[in-house]
């Protein structure tokens, strides 16, 4: 008897069970389904509703775990996208298809997925790995498509906003590319070099010269890198008008005086002598060192790419600074070497002493032509020839015959010999003086010389 009930309540119960589930919707038997571990009956019992086009987005995200805790991701991935159709913003749902495609190493539906996910909602991290994709894929006309969609909405960062100007320019765009540099330089944190070397390029190449100058001269102040200033000028110059190209040439030279007459002699020799004039004109410059090298370079290039007004007009802005001896004995001598002495010695007022004694050899010289013998002879006595270039030496050497005398000349030689200050270059000029004047034979000086040497050696 207590059997028969037992065996009726459980037919009772198990009527009751199949009476809710023939009666409950498809969601309810699903979710019991899943909830008594039965995960594959609950996925055919989704494929029915399914296949009746009954399916709820919420059973398309079920059916799409179940199937990929079943081992099927590739129908899991496609249950997954039916449900992105229905619901285009669920981002969890669109993060779980990339990491899908990233694991199935399928390129493109991870390039959809990550264009679905920075759509439902943008992010600098999903832009930049949706641009990468495109990018080693060879797709540039989509990472330019991208990034110009996203351009204001995200704020690029500079290396995206420089990627986004190469791209434009590379299709011809660069009207567009140029808007876009523009608006990173106004809004630019640091020095921009890249983004606005870019700018740069493509202003001169658009004929939007002076703008280009004008903007490189703010930036070459910010840089405060010469090289830079070099190659905006010398690129310039090679399309603009002279006298834009001169105001960026005059600006450069200013902000790096070191490299100012480099950038004045590359641009006489590229063919912009106009602008390379107008830097020749500025020297020297306020923070200008007036070493000898300086000083030499200057005349040299001004007397091949510049307008003699521009030497004589430097000169006299030296002749002006009295602590400026040894420049202006040093230009002195540099325009006698390009233009002979007699430039020289026509100069009213003539030399003062104090710059012949900066430059002994060249003052002695100048001293002789202008009949101040004595002068003359103080300067080389009192020069100190192993200071001298070998040029110099053997100047010197020649002056000193002229100035004293064989006699005298070869003593002050000799004497300097007896120090052991001679230098090398001036054996050869005591050995010959000596002999003209009977002081030294020929076959005694090859014999001193070779002991000289000897002890040289050792």
């Amino acid at each position: 008897m207590k059997s028969a009930r037992i065996l009726l309540a459980v037919i009772v119960a198990i009527c009751l069970a199949a009476g809710y589930l023939a009666q409950s919707g498809p969601e309810e038997r699903i979710a019991t389904l899943i909830r008594d571990g039965r995960r594959a009956e609950a996925s055919r019992e989704i494929d029915t509703v399914l296949a009746v086009g009954r399916a709820t987005p919420h059973m398309l995200m079920t059916l799409a775990h179940l199937q990929d805790a079943l081992g099927d991701p590739a129908r899991a991935t496609e249950t997954m996208e039916l449900y992105r159709l229905a619901r285009p913003d669920d981002t969890a749902a669109l993060d779980w298809l990339v990491n899908r495609y990233e694991g199935s190493e399928d390129p493109d539906g991870l390039a959809e997925a990550l264009a679905a996910r920075l759509q439902a909602r943008p992010t600098r991290e999903t832009l930049a790995r949706l641009t990468a994709l495109h990018r080693y894929a060879g797709r540039f006309a989509e990472e330019r498509a991208v990034l110009q969609t996203y351009d204001r909405a995200l704020s690029l960062d500079s290396d995206q906003v420089q990627r986004l100007a190469e791209l434009l320019a590379a299709e011809g765009r660069d009207a567009e590319a140029i808007s876009v540099l523009k608006r990173a330089d106004e809004a630019a944190a640091g020095d921009g070099e890249r983004s606005r070397t870019l700018l740069f390029t493509l202003l001169v190449q658009g004929g939007h010269h002076a703008e280009a100058a004008r903007r490189a001269q703010g930036w070459l102040a910010l840089w405060k890198k010469p090289w830079l200033a070099t190659r905006f000028t010398l690129r310039l110059a090679r399309h603009a008008p002279m006298e834009v190209a001169a105001r960026l040439a005059r600006t450069s030279a200013a902000l790096h005086p070191d490299g100012g007459l480099y950038l004045a002699k590359s641009l006489g020799e590229q063919g912009a002598r106009g602008a390379a004039d107008a830097v020749l004109a500025d020297w020297p410059w306020p923070e200008t060192r007036l070493t000898v090298q300086e000083v030499q370079s200057f005349v040299e290039v001004a007397a091949r790419f510049g307008r003699p007004a521009h030497l004589w007009g430097a000169f006299a802005r030296l002749r002006a600074r009295p602590a400026e001896t040894a420049a202006q004995a040093t230009f002195a001598e540099a325009l006698a070497s390009q233009f002979g002495d007699g430039v020289v010695l026509a100069l009213q007022p003539p030399l003062a002493m104090e710059l012949l004694r900066e430059r002994p050899v060249f003052g002695a010289r100048i001293a002789l032509a202008t009949g101040r013998r004595s002068l003359a002879q103080h300067l080389l006595a009192t020069a100190e020839p192993g200071a001298l270039s070998v040029p110099e030496q053997l100047d010197w050497s020649r002056l000193l015959r002229t100035a004293f005398g064989p006699l005298r000349g070869f003593e002050i030689l000799d004497e300097v010999r007896r120090r052991g200050d001679l230098p090398a270059g001036l054996q050869a000029s005591h050995r010959d003086l000596g002999a003209e004047i009977g002081r030294v034979s020929v076959r005694r000086s090859n014999f001193a010389d070779a002991n000289l040497t000897g002890r040289a050696t050792r």
